[in-house]
């Protein structure tokens, strides 16, 4: 026996069975090691009533009797051989340190000393991701000169959640800090493997310190990849720090305790390993606080100054925070210090998509934030967007854990760069489940977070499932009524043809689906479908009962049943030869009145492709395209589109509404209980829908008549700066706007409670307070934002200068009481043109009388 020899044979074990048991003895002079190992998720053998009692008999002997129950339940969850051979003592350890994994949701550590010269440590941990960690314990203990005496590995089961414990008696572990020596067995479950083998190869260096480096490499190529993909490839980058590793521990040494270093690398080779340390000395200034500390954490992260990524501060983002853990890493960007935006968690099958989904990393989730804000224009959080890379292979929810708790380091209980709160509010996105969004919300409870129910949305209880109640699909459908209206088309009277990306399962694409066959049954024709599995295309239109099947089974477009195709329809799946060409053309060969991409990748139709939209006599292939989805088309792409004549409505316009019901969501989870909202959710949710129809079709109606008003301007450059001069008037108004709760402002007061949905004023306006300030304040700011543009139009403030916003926009309130009271007059004197005249005073009155306050008196 000696030092990491159980190491070496775990590394041998094959890597794709799970490891669910091991045993591991060494003879008391060494020289006989007995490792058993079973592989595999086996069908545990059966245990009679009798046996089983009798076991919980005996194994519970001491136990305090209010934990019999709970002791009970879990030994369901052991293997009869458990059953049989653990002591009493042990199995109550073990179920203690169960629970304490299961009640704060961490890795849990326990130490017992044996004599002088042994202690057992023992090990709690959620999930199945054991044999990794048993091997890097194993190898750890070894280079720290650590002899392993015994180990255990033991799976226990609780309803669907798998739970190991891990025991290892050991020799000579008294040498070492006992707080550190704790500190890097538990970090061991989180770092990636790049971290350990650092550790591994580099002498001198502890755990955290390989945590740094790595940290600092991999952000750095995310700064460096852009100019040069090969000559700042990452193993080029960490190459180049070993390289030069005496001069890192001064640096890791800056970033540990938050300052600038002194002096630059020196005697370096080559021009790009200059650049390379210059941006480690760039992010070594731009670190506002990190994670290293905390106990607890899952993976590091820090928030970053904005100017590390952008220089501009018109481009520059409020914040920005970068986490890597073990397989993922991942980004965290925001537009404003109250902040919502989606989740999604990239996870590509190959090594070759990783590297080129990583390069990219960064400008997908600033790109997606940033186009986000634009979106959030109606509501008081502004844009944001976490885009994590997950490791080909791997556990995607795992890694959503990792990064959300890596979120919840930085925000909850940190004290803020400029002392607002860090209020930031996630959603689901790509590739996030149900089961981790419950696992987010219950995590910011167990971290403190003041209102734990409204860090996650769309949550399947006490939340509003946008694919369950169409969401997203409820603006865009609006959206393409109103285009098709401008185009000629009534929708409820007059046949149309659509095409969709995106398939019957998804949520924008299937609600889609259900929503125009159910709402325009005689009029509505999807003549082509496209999804990851591959097409329906019929230009008699696809059978709708079919579809709707399709739609409630959860399926995708290639389980279309080929026997509800006319003659000239088909169903081609990708797999079949031509496949995936056709899947990725059906927009462009497909011509109908509407193309609604609803599902697919950013950059589908960009500058260097734009042209295959058209037929071969000039025309596009749809003359209106309504952007489901996000970033579908290029800002290049729209513009010539637009310039023959296609009416684009742009992703931050049509797909608004999903961002607006998640934050009616989170207003709802800051006044109710969770048994109010789960009792009057239908209503709720029907209320937050109507308002949801109000707001697409006031964007829409505005846009065609600045659009009828200045067709050089197309609409996708109307959305973008309806977008900005709604939120420069928000955020104008926001830093002087009054507590709408106080008394002597009755029409904020009055702005403020209009906001609420009607059954949020009826069930908790006495519970007001419990919105904070910040956000009261800004959900005045954003509607007094539109009820303004919506109604007078972009350039009403849009030349204003931003000290000036806040004035007019007050004067503007207070000149509609005055209209109103005008109005009832006029409506009341009983002349002929009451009507007319009163309809006047609603048009401009409030517009005029603020460019006159002197007509207020």
């Amino acid at each position: 026996s000696y030092p990491g020899q159980l190491g070496e044979m775990l590394s041998r074990l094959p890597e794709d069975r799970m490891l669910t048991s091991a045993r591991a003895y060494t003879s008391r002079d060494g020289k006989l090691v007995l490792d058993i190992f079973e592989l595999g998720d086996h069908q545990p053998e059966a245990v009679s009533d009798e046996e089983f009692q009798a076991a919980v008999d005996a194994l519970s002997e001491g136990l305090p009797a209010a934990d019999f129950a709970r002791f009970k339940e879990h030994l369901r969850g052991c293997s009869p051989e458990y059953l049989r051979s653990v002591p009493p003592r042990i199995s109550q350890i073990h179920f203690r340190l169960i629970n304490d994994v299961k009640a704060t949701g961490d890795l849990q550590v326990d130490w017992e000393e044996i004599d002088e010269n042994l202690d057992t440590v023992r090990f709690a941990v959620e999930g199945t991701q054991a044999k990794n960690y048993f091997e890097r314990l194993a190898r750890y203990l070894g280079v720290k000169g650590i002899d392993i005496e015994r180990a255990y590995l033991t799976s226990f089961h609780q309803g669907p959640t798998a739970y190991r414990y891990l025991g290892f008696t050991v020799r000579h572990g008294k040498k070492h800090p006992r707080p550190q020596l704790t500190e890097d067995l538990k970090r061991l479950y989180f770092v990636d493997d790049s971290v350990v083998d650092l550790w591994l190869e580099v002498e001198g260096f502890s755990l955290s310190d390989c945590e740094v480096v790595d940290y600092l490499t991999s952000l750095s190529h995310q700064l460096l990849c852009g100019k040069d993909p090969v000559k700042f490839a990452r193993p080029r980058l960490l190459h180049f720090a070993l390289k030069y590793k005496d001069q890192l521990l001064p640096r890791v040494a800056c970033f540990k305790e938050g300052r600038a270093p002194e002096n630059p690398v020196s005697g370096l080779d080559r021009e790009e390993e200059a650049e390379f340390f210059q941006t480690w000395d760039k992010i070594l200034t731009s670190v506002l606080f990190h994670n290293l500390d905390q106990g607890g954490r899952q993976a590091l992260g820090a928030r970053l100054k904005p100017g590390l990524f952008r220089e501009s501060p018109e481009e520059r983002p409020y914040a920005v925070i970068f986490a890597r853990g073990q397989d993922c890493q991942g980004f965290h960007v925001r537009f404003q210090d109250v902040a919502r935006g989606g989740m999604r968690l990239v996870c590509p099958n190959s090594n070759e998509a990783h590297t080129a989904e990583n390069e990219r990393l960064f400008e997908e989730a600033y790109s997606l934030a940033r186009a986000q804000h634009l979106k959030n224009k109606d509501i008081p959080e502004g844009g944001a967007k976490a885009a994590v890379l997950v490791k080909p292979g791997t556990d995607p929810t795992r890694a959503g854990r990792l990064f959300a708790n890596t979120l919840l380091d930085l925000t909850v209980g940190i004290p803020t760069v400029d002392n607002n709160p860090d209020l930031i509010y996630l959603g689901p996105d790509e590739n996030v489940s149900t089961e981790l969004i419950e696992w987010i919300a219950n995590r910011a409870a167990l971290r403190g977070h003041p209102l734990p129910a409204s860090f996650m949305s769309s949550k399947p209880g006490a939340g509003i499932n946008h694919k369950e109640f169409g969401i997203t699909s409820e603006g865009v459908t609006v959206f393409l009524e109103e285009s098709l209206r401008q185009k000629g088309l009534n929708p409820e009277t007059d046949p149309f043809t659509v095409t969709i990306t995106g398939g019957p399962d998804g949520d924008v694409a299937g609600n889609e689906i259900r929503i125009l066959l159910t709402r325009y049954p005689k009029t509505a024709r999807i003549i082509g479908v496209a999804d990851g599995s591959g097409i329906a295309e019929d230009p008699q239109g696809l059978n709708a009962e079919e579809l709707l099947r399709l739609f409630h089974s959860v399926s995708p477009i290639a389980n279309f049943n080929p026997q509800h195709l006319s003659p000239e329809g088909r169903v081609v799946p990708v797999s079949s030869p031509g496949g995936v060409e056709l899947r990725n053309s059906l927009h462009n060969r497909l011509q109908a009145d509407a193309f609604v991409p609803a599902g697919g990748r950013p950059a589908t139709i960009n500058k260097n492709n734009w042209q295959k939209f058209c037929q071969q006599d000039g025309k596009p292939a749809s003359y209106v395209i309504v952007e489901g989805a996000n970033l579908f088309l290029t800002e290049d792409a729209r513009r010539e589109l637009s310039s023959i004549g296609v009416s684009i409505i742009k992703d931050s316009s049509a797909n608004k509404c999903g961002v607006v019901c998640s934050s009616f969501e989170v207003l709802a989870s800051m006044l109710l209980t969770e048994e109010e909202f789960l009792k009057h959710k239908k209503e709720f949710v029907g209320q937050v829908i109507d308002r949801l129809q109000q707001l697409a079709r006031s964007e829409a109606t505005l846009l065609f008549r600045e659009h009828k008003r200045r067709p050089d301007l197309c609409l996708p450059t109307l959305s973008v700066r309806l977008s900005k001069v709604m939120l420069r008037t928000a955020e104008a108004v926001a830093r002087e706007a009054a507590d709408p709760l106080s008394e002597g402002s009755p029409e904020i007061k009055d702005v403020f409670l209009n906001y609420l949905p009607p059954l949020l004023r009826q069930l908790a306006g006495d519970r007001l307070h419990q919105i904070p300030l910040d956000y009261r304040q800004r959900i005045v700011a954003c509607s007094l934002s539109g009820k303004i543009v919506y109604r007078e139009g972009i350039t009403y403030l849009e030349d204003l200068p931003t000290e000036a916003l806040n004035e007019l926009t007050l004067t503007y309130l207070k000149g509609e009481r005055v209209v109103q009271s005008l109005v009832d007059e006029v409506r009341a004197s009983g002349i002929p043109s009451a009507s007319k005249l009163a309809a006047l005073l609603e048009l401009g009155g409030a517009r005029t009388l603020a460019q006159s306050p002197e007509l207020h008196q």
